[in-house]
């Protein structure tokens, strides 16, 4: 497994807990009736202000972590960051599908706040469509370097 692989890894299990974790403080949200208090906005800003760094930071360590343990399990040679055409070429591959889903999750707040919805559900809507993005975009890219596209 390259580098860009283990990377890929890495980013998909980060995002699903993360964003697992995200889904379910929302779901709470829309049980306990937070999602229509006057301030559900800030409580939705304020959570996705603290995502963002957790998942930064949760990447990085996974990185490290990965890292550390492929050298151990080598002889304590250090792993190769080689990328070559392919992984650039995968790479372009799952951006094209994660801007797919983030341009479907925008158009899809465009329309709910056209047909009325909130701007809870709008801006649910925008991070829905980039966390899966993000996650097809991964399963994308490890299905091409597993089929050798």
């Amino acid at each position: 497994m390259n580098s860009e692989e283990r990377q890929t890894w890495i980013n998909l299990f980060s995002g699903l807990v993360i964003n697992g974790w995200f889904y379910s403080r929302i779901w709470d949200m829309f049980h306990d009736g937070t999602s229509t208090a006057p301030d559900a906005l800030q409580i939705w800003a304020r959570t996705v202000i603290w995502v963002i760094p957790v998942s930064i930071g949760s990447i990085i360590a996974l990185t490290i972590l990965t890292t550390v343990a492929q050298a151990v399990i080598a002889g304590g040679n250090p792993p190769a960051f080689l990328k070559d055409e392919r992984d650039t070429k995968f790479e372009m591959w799952g951006m094209g599908a994660m801007m797919l889903f983030a341009v479907a999750g925008f158009l899809g707040a465009m329309g709910s706040l056209a047909m009325g919805y909130s701007g809870f559900i709008a801006f649910n809507l925008i991070y829905l469509g980039f966390s899966l993005g993000d996650v097809v975009s991964s399963l994308l890219k490890l299905t091409l370097y597993r089929t050798g596209y």
